[in-house]
């Protein structure tokens, strides 16, 4: 078993969350069963469906509280959450200074006063049954995090074709929340729930981590000897990036910040990270060579020509098969591209990048 500690240069640290959790829950705190976390930025057009669907949960209102910790919206997403406030007496709206992901989760994990943190992005809605699962999960694997399924939607010609192309392995890899309906033990997994005070005594999540923050949270947990479970019976309906730009800014921001969090953790590079990044490599070094051995060429028109026909033939297994199915390809070109380049430049720079606003 790795213990935490200096790895690859990185320091492993538990002072990650503000002292008010090292302290403890606030006096005035009474412990319910869950505390529902939702870090969201300029959220308007999904915020209210995404705070309806947790509401909806099976779960009695004075059981359960949302902690909604905003990073100084410029959008109605602030207007909205006050709205749902003035029906909903366990809905709290909280300052993310920070702005981003992991510093929201802080400031909500040092409020929460449930035994269960569940997290909820605001791009997602969860379906009927989602906590309970994540409660019956914890309890039945006796695992300390469990996520589910990640199940992608997406509106118009290009939004439906990223959806399809992130449900596939040629997409995303063997990352399982994103297709499988077979649960058990994972590296990782999507949004996570957890034990309020399991969560604060590993240190809570890391701000340094702009992107990929849960998946540095589960490889910490599972380097303490902690486990992690997938079951697809929690499910979470995800709304995708709507455009090939925003797709490539997404999958870039992954790349990039998939590195520190391999070197902080000292965890093994897995094959599906450094595929992206022998693709990109295929079509840019030849072409580099190409003044000296124009022969090279055929290897980047190769590697060109064999991803478009697997991109196609991932295409027709789509099921149903849609107008947005001839994009496809296109979508498939632009995740690996992106996540590739991300994975350079991140193996390129010996510090993270510093912390940026993020959406």
């Amino acid at each position: 078993m790795r213990s935490c500690g200096v790895q690859g240069g990185w320091q492993m640290t538990s002072a990650i969350l503000p002292e008010a959790i090292e302290n403890g829950p606030r006096a005035r705190d009474v412990d319910l069963a869950v505390t529902v976390i939702m870090p969201v930025r300029n959220e308007g057009p999904h915020m209210r469906d995404s705070l309806e669907g947790v509401l909806r949960q099976e779960t009695a209102p004075d059981a359960f509280e949302v902690l909604v910790v905003d990073g100084r919206s410029s959008d109605e997403t602030r207007d909205i959450v006050h709205d749902v406030m003035s029906r909903h007496r366990n809905v709290r709206l909280l300052d993310n200074p920070g702005r981003i992901v992991p510093t929201a989760m802080n400031v909500g994990l040092a409020e929460a006063r449930g035994e269960f943190i569940v997290r909820v992005d605001g791009h997602c809605v969860l379906e009927p049954g989602y906590i309970r699962g994540a409660i019956e999960a914890l309890r039945r694997s006796a695992c300390q995090g469990v996520g589910g399924s990640m199940v992608a939607t997406g509106r118009g010609f290009w939004g439906e074709a990223i959806a399809v192309a992130t449900s596939m392995p040629f997409g995303v890899g063997n990352a399982r929340f994103h297709y499988s309906d077979q649960e058990g033990e994972a590296d990782t997994v999507y949004l996570g729930a957890y034990r309020r005070d399991y969560l604060r005594q590993v240190g809570g999540y890391d701000p340094v981590f702009v992107r990929n923050q849960d998946d540095e949270l589960n490889y910490r947990i599972r380097a303490r000897g902690g486990r992690v479970f997938y079951t697809p019976r929690m499910r979470a309906i995800y709304q995708v990036r709507q455009s090939l730009r925003l797709l490539f800014k997404q999958y870039f921001q992954y790349g990039v910040w998939k590195v520190p969090m391999y070197r902080k953790t000292g965890h093994p590079m897995q094959p599906r990270h450094l595929v992206p990044t022998a693709f990109v490599l295929s079509l840019f070094v030849p072409l580099l060579l190409a003044p000296w051995a124009r022969w090279i060429l055929w290897v980047p028109a190769t590697a060109a020509a064999l991803h478009a026909l697997m991109g196609a033939a991932f295409a027709l297994r789509s099921r149903p098969l849609r107008a947005s199915s001839l994009g496809m390809p296109l979508v498939f070109l632009t995740l690996h591209a992106a996540y590739g380049l991300g994975f350079m430049l991140g193996l390129m720079r010996r510090q993270p990048l510093a912390r940026t606003q993020t959406s």
